[in-house]
């Protein structure tokens, strides 16, 4: 039971369920676009092989940072730096994950979507993973790519084809991704630096970063609301992304001013990063039910 605990550590199931809920929100608005019932659309398959592609490539991620991950307190006790699973068993693993995934949407839906997701897949890995982490800032800003195809790779399984409303949503996504990331680092800026890992506050310094979070924040905003724009939702809808948005922004600019100020902001990014992921669910899910 322990062994199987910790391969399900490695796909970092809790992180990569956003993935799977954006894809199923691709899949969904090709649904609404055709008028196709749902209950027809393949749910299983397109989001199980999308979680072996993703879940593989998360595993890969693991096997490849166990070292740096057992030098900062919040990861040090993951398997393979804690030695439960040897670093070329998570390799296999990895391997066996995205094979399925990717030769399993090529054989069961089609083309299109089995090569985004192999794109994406090779973004988190060896772009990201293997290459920026360790050696750029902006790590998380390209890496963010991969993140960003899932409601391409959704809407494309059931069309075939893309449009500008996945697109806009993976534009949003993609610039969601280095403010959410980001919040986190302030408040572990010692471990990252401990490990090596440049990520901004790292270089240019938390005040700077804040300010960086801000404007990746609000062209976030402006992106989702584009992206509702072009799903055709009502004003009412457009105002609620909007509220939502406003409230990220606010907590974005309040760590930003407590450390101009110089005073603890720990508190509000902790707020931030959550209200991140909150703001991601939210107005995705108001995306699919005004488009609906």
């Amino acid at each position: 039971m322990q062994q199987i605990s910790d391969y399900l550590t490695l796909i970092k199931f809790r992180v990569n369920s956003l993935v799977l809920f954006t894809t199923a929100i691709g899949m969904i608005l090709a649904a609404g676009d055709l008028g196709i019932s749902l209950a027809a659309l393949p749910w299983l398959t397109v989001l199980g092989f999308v979680a072996c592609g993703v879940f593989g490539a998360a595993a890969f991620n693991m096997a490849f940072e166990g070292d740096v991950d057992g030098l900062m307190s919040r990861t040090c006790r993951r398997p393979v730096p804690a030695g439960r699973i040897a670093p070329s068993h998570a390799y296999i693993f990895s391997a066996i994950l995205c094979v399925i995934g990717v030769a399993g949407l090529l054989l069961t839906i089609g083309a299109l979507a089995a090569c985004l997701l192999a794109i994406a897949i090779l973004i988190y890995t060896a772009v990201y993973t293997a290459w920026l982490k360790r050696t750029t800032p902006q790590n998380i800003v390209i890496g963010g790519g991969a993140g960003a195809l899932a409601p391409l790779i959704g809407y494309s399984a059931i069309t075939d084809e893309l449009s500008l409303t996945p697109i806009a949503l993976g534009v949003a996504i993609f610039l969601w991704t280095p403010p959410h990331f980001w919040t986190l680092a302030l408040y572990h800026e010692d471990e990252y630096a401990r490990a090596k890992i440049p990520m901004m506050n790292n270089i240019i310094g938390p005040l700077k970063t804040a300010r960086q979070i801000f404007f990746y924040t609000l062209l976030t905003a402006l992106a989702i609301i584009y992206a509702g724009i072009s799903a055709g939702l009502t004003w009412v809808v457009l105002l609620q992304l909007g509220f939502f948005s406003a409230l990220w922004l606010g907590l974005c600019l309040r760590t930003w001013w407590a450390l101009h100020k110089n005073k603890a902001f720990e508190g509000t990014a902790k707020k931030g990063f959550r209200m991140s992921i909150f703001f991601l669910f939210i107005t995705c899910s108001l995306i699919i039910f005004g488009h609906a």
